[in-house]
C-alpha cells in the first residue's frame, strides 16, 4: 500500500483545498478530463429543454462556476436568444473566476464572480436570482455544512426563483472509484457529497429528480488519457496510474470496466430541482 506524506504526518485534509490547488494554471488538463466528461453534459443538454427553461430567466448564481464548460456546450441551443442572462458565479479557484469572466458565451453575461468557498460565502440581502444552479458542483463542500450551504442556495433563489443541481450518485463509478482511492492512499480524507445527500439536505418535499446513466469512455491504449482523468477525479497530482494498477482495490475497479479495447466507466448522475424548474426542462 501506498501512503501519502499528508497520512504519515496524521493530517486531515478537506476536499476543497485540494479541488482548489487542482483547479489552478499548469495544474489541471482541462482538456483531457472533459475529452472524457463532457458526456455528462451533453447527454443532460440532449434531454433537456434548457432554451424553455431560460427563456424566462434573466439572472442566475452559478455556485461552483468551475471552467465554464457547460455554459460553453449549452450555448449552440441558445444562438436564438435575443437578451442575455445576468450571471454571478461563485468558485474557491480564483483562476475558475478569472476564465469563466472572460469565456462565458452568450447569452450568459458575467456580472461579479466571487472567489470563495459556499460555506464562507454570504448572501447580501435582497440578493436574489430567477435560477440558482450546482452542476457537478458539490462534490468538495463540507459535508457537515452540506445543508447550511445548501439553504442558501435556497435564500438566493428567493419567493420567486428556482434551484437546479446535477450530481453523480453513489452508485456511480466517480465515487466507487474515489473511495477505492482514499482506502488505498488517502483515508484520512473525506468521501465526496453524493447526489443522494445532496436530495436529501434540500429536502425531498421540496425538489424532484431525474436520473441519467452514462458512461465515460476511454481507448485502454491511451494510458496518459486514462492517467489524467483519473488524477482529475482525485485530486491528485502525484497519483500515477502504474500506482493505481499496483493497487489492488483500485485495480479491481478498472479492470471490472474494462472491455473490448477501451475502459467503459458507468456513471449514474441525478438532475434535482423544483418541481417548476424540471418540468420546464422537460418541455
Amino acid at each position: 500500500m501506498i501512503i501519502s506524506a499528508s497520512i504519515i504526518c496524521g493530517a486531515m485534509e478537506a476536499n476543497e483545498p485540494r479541488s482548489t490547488r487542482f483547479y489552478a494554471p499548469g495544474v489541471i488538463d482541462a482538456d483531457a478530463w472533459f475529452r472524457v466528461a463532457a458526456s455528462d453534459y451533453l447527454q443532460l443538454i440532449s434531454a433537456c429543454n434548457f432554451p424553455r427553461l431560460l427563456a424566462g430567466v434573466n439572472s442566475l448564481f452559478d455556485a461552483g462556476c468551475g471552467l465554464g464548460k457547460f455554459p460553453s456546450l449549452l450555448a449552440p441551443s441558445l444562438e436564438d436568444f435575443s437578451g442575455s442572462i445576468d450571471c454571478d458565479f461563485l468558485d474557491p479557484s480564483a483562476h475558475c473566476i478569472d476564465r469563466f469572466a472572460r469565456s462565458a458565451p452568450h447569452p450568459f453575461a458575467p456580472r461579479q464572480g466571487f472567489a470563495t468557498t459556499i460555506e464562507a460565502f454570504t448572501p447580501q440581502p435582497g440578493q436574489s436570482y430567477d435560477l440558482v444552479w450546482a452542476l457537478q458542483s458539490i462534490y468538495a463542500w463540507d459535508r457537515e455544512r452540506l445543508a447550511a450551504s445548501l439553504a442558501k442556495l435556497r435564500m438566493l433563489a428567493g419567493e420567486r426563483g428556482g434551484i437546479l443541481v446535477f450530481q453523480a450518485a453513489r452508485s456511480a463509478f466517480y465515487h466507487r472509484f474515489y473511495n477505492a482511492y482514499r482506502i488505498a492512499f488517502s483515508p484520512r480524507t473525506p468521501a465526496y457529497i453524493t447526489a443522494e445527500e445532496a436530495c436529501d439536505a434540500l429536502g425531498f418535499d421540496a425538489c424532484q429528480t431525474r436520473i441519467f446513466h452514462v458512461d465515460h469512455v476511454i481507448p485502454a491504449g491511451d494510458r496518459a488519457l486514462l492517467e489524467a482523468y483519473l488524477r482529475q477525479l482525485c485530486f491528485d497530482t502525484g497519483i500515477t496510474l502504474k500506482a493505481i494498477e499496483e493497487c489492488p482495490a483500485t485495480a479491481a475497479l478498472l479492470d471490472r470496466h474494462r472491455g473490448e479495447g477501451e475502459y467503459r466507466l458507468p456513471q449514474e448522475v441525478w438532475l434535482i430541482g423544483d418541481g417548476n424548474i424540471l418540468d420546464a426542462l422537460a418541455g
